[in-house]
C-alpha cells in the first residue's frame, strides 16, 4: 500500500528509488528482528542497512538526518557479538546512564574532585593516616598525596546500597548505618613489639565514598564516623551509648571492603517500671544474620 501510495504521488520513476531505500529498511530490520540468523542473512542484513543509510545521507538534509538513522549501520555488529536482537536488552541500562549523567559535573575530567573540596571533614587528614598504615616505611605528610579523587553518591556491593551522609537520599531508611571488619594490632601501643593481629568489629556512619592513589596503588576507600564504646552484653549482642548523629566517635579511611553488612539501631529503655524523661537507654547494634558471641567487639583505641 505504502509502495502504491507512492507511485502515485511520485510517479512510479521517482518513486523507485524511494521504494528500494524503504524496501531496504524493512529487510534489515526483519532480518535484525528474527530469532535466528545465518551469515547469509548478517550479509543480507549489512547491505540493506547499507543501501537505507546511504539514499537517506543523499536526500534527507543533515538537521533531519538523525543518530537514530546511523545506529542502524551497527546492528549486524552487534548481533555478531551478541545474537539476533530479540535475545539481549540495553533497557537494563538506562536508569544507570541516567544516574550516573547526574553524578558528572566536570566536562573535562567528569568526577573527579579535590580533596581540599572536603576541608569541611579534614579528609587530607585521615588519608594521609591511611597511607602511612599502608606504607609504613615511607614518611608522608599533607602535601605527598595526590589532590584529587574521585567521589561516589553510594557504594553497590555484594547486592547491597550503602549510602553516605555527604549524598544520602532523601529517605527514611537507615543505609549509610554500617557494621565493618577492620584488623588491628592489639599491641599497638608497645613499641618494638611483633604485632599482634585480629579482626574486630565496628558500627559506624559512612561519611563518604570515593577512589584515591598513591604510588600507583589504587583503592575504593570510605571515610567512617566510628561508635565508640562498643561492648557485648552477656548473650554476646553489641551494645552502646551512642546512636545516630552522636557526638563520640573516631573517623576512619579505610577500604570499602572492610564494610560487611548494613547495620540497624535497637533503643532499650534499661528499666522495668514506668519510662520517664529520666530513664537511660541502651542502643544495640543489630545486622543480618545476627549470631550471638561470634564478633569481638572493636577497641577504636586500636585504629
Amino acid at each position: 500500500m505504502v509502495c502504491d501510495m507512492l507511485e502515485l504521488q511520485l510517479g512510479v520513476e521517482q518513486a523507485k528509488a524511494v521504494i528500494d531505500a524503504l524496501v531496504s529498511l524493512v529487510t534489515g530490520c526483519a532480518i535484525a528482528l528474527s530469532w535466528r540468523i545465518t551469515e547469509d542473512d548478517l550479509r543480507k542484513m549489512e547491505s540493506s542497512f547499507v543501501n537505507w543509510n546511504q539514499y537517506m545521507y543523499n536526500h534527507v538534509p543533515m538537521n533531519m538526518y538523525s543518530s537514530n538513522m546511523h545506529y542502524l549501520r551497527y546492528i549486524p555488529e552487534m548481533v555478531k557479538l551478541l545474537g539476533p536482537l530479540r535475545g539481549f536488552s540495553a533497557r537494563s541500562m538506562e536508569w544507570a546512564i541516567g544516574f550516573l549523567k547526574k553524578c558528572i559535573k566536570s566536562q573535562k575530567n567528569p568526577g573527579v574532585n579535590a580533596v581540599e573540596d572536603y576541608a569541611d571533614v579534614n579528609l587530607r587528614h585521615y588519608l594521609v593516616k591511611f597511607w602511612k598504615r599502608k606504607f609504613p616505611n615511607d614518611r608522608i605528610g599533607r602535601n605527598d598525596i595526590a589532590d584529587s579523587i574521585i567521589v561516589g553518591r553510594r557504594l553497590y556491593m555484594d547486592r547491597g546500597v550503602y549510602d553516605a551522609i555527604k549524598a544520602k537520599r532523601k529517605m527514611d531508611k537507615l543505609c549509610h548505618f554500617v557494621k565493618m571488619d577492620i584488623e588491628v594490632d592489639q599491641k599497638k601501643a608497645s613499641r618494638n613489639t611483633p604485632k599482634d593481629l585480629q579482626v574486630q568489629t565496628f558500627f559506624g556512619e559512612v561519611i563518604m565514598y570515593f577512589a584515591h592513589e598513591y604510588k600507583g596503588k589504587k583503592y575504593i576507600l570510605c571515610l567512617v564516623d566510628i561508635l565508640n564504646g562498643v561492648e557485648l552484653n552477656g548473650a554476646g549482642c553489641p551494645y552502646g551509648p551512642y546512636g545516630i548523629d552522636h557526638t563520640g566517635g573516631r573517623r576512619y579511611v579505610v577500604e570499602v571492603e572492610a564494610i560487611t553488612c548494613h547495620a540497624g539501631i535497637l533503643s532499650m529503655p534499661m528499666t522495668t517500671t514506668l519510662i520517664t524523661d529520666s530513664t537511660t537507654y541502651r542502643n544495640y547494634y543489630i545486622y543480618p544474620k545476627m549470631v550471638p558471641r561470634a564478633i569481638v567487639a572493636g577497641d577504636v583505641g586500636l585504629l
